[in-house]
């Protein structure tokens, strides 16, 4: 229950920060708005996927928070895991966002992004489970080549057993790596780019 409590946690902060956004970037692609983006002075990924937030998402904070404390006073959550678990919310929803905006680029080479949008709700909902119920092959590409288990399954091993630090550096390297990687793929969509308004 505290694993799904804390998944609940970075799903809020998921649809309330940036989940309407990758709706919006494929009808921005395919209308020329994506090109007002582009002239802002700030990186193009930020302006695009931080653009649209959802305030009625925060209402949600007096039930889904609430239901984390009860269930890690439950679980008796040392001092360092009660320190570290807002840090660790904020890295697990930074690779979820970065896992979804590296399927979202695909777009830029898509007719219509509906299907990828579905595709990235699909990917998503892997990491809303705990890994030990993925077979062995599964659970190893979800860790590694497309790191969606480590999302909630990284840190809340940590939570409950802090001397497993090891997750959190598997963690850190996956937010590393697969950004650097969406980043790039990010500028060969720039580059391959044809407003549609021209």
């Amino acid at each position: 229950m505290f694993f799904l409590s804390y998944m609940l946690v970075v799903d809020h902060l998921h649809m309330t920060l940036i989940s309407e956004s990758f709706w919006m970037f494929s009808f921005d692609l395919r209308t020329g708005n994506f090109d007002f983006d582009l002239l802002r002075p700030t990186h193009s990924i930020f302006n695009v996927f931080f653009k649209y937030v959802r305030p009625s998402g925060t209402l949600t904070i007096f039930v889904i928070y609430p239901i984390l404390i009860y269930f890690g006073i439950q679980n008796n959550l040392s001092i360092i895991s009660w320190i570290t678990l807002p840090l660790l919310i904020l890295l697990s929803f930074t690779l979820l966002a970065i896992i979804e905006i590296f399927i979202s680029t695909s777009m830029f080479w898509s007719i219509e992004g509906i299907g990828i949008n579905f595709l990235r709700m699909q990917v998503q909902s892997f990491s809303r489970w705990p890994d030990f119920i993925y077979s062995y092959l599964t659970r190893k590409i979800l860790s590694v080549f497309l790191p969606v288990l480590l999302i909630g399954t990284a840190p809340v091993s940590y939570l409950f057993n802090s001397s497993n630090w090891q997750v959190i550096i598997y963690l850190f390297l996956a937010i590393i790596i697969f950004g650097y990687i969406t980043s790039l793929i990010w500028k060969i969509g720039l580059r391959t780019y044809n407003s549609a308004s021209s």
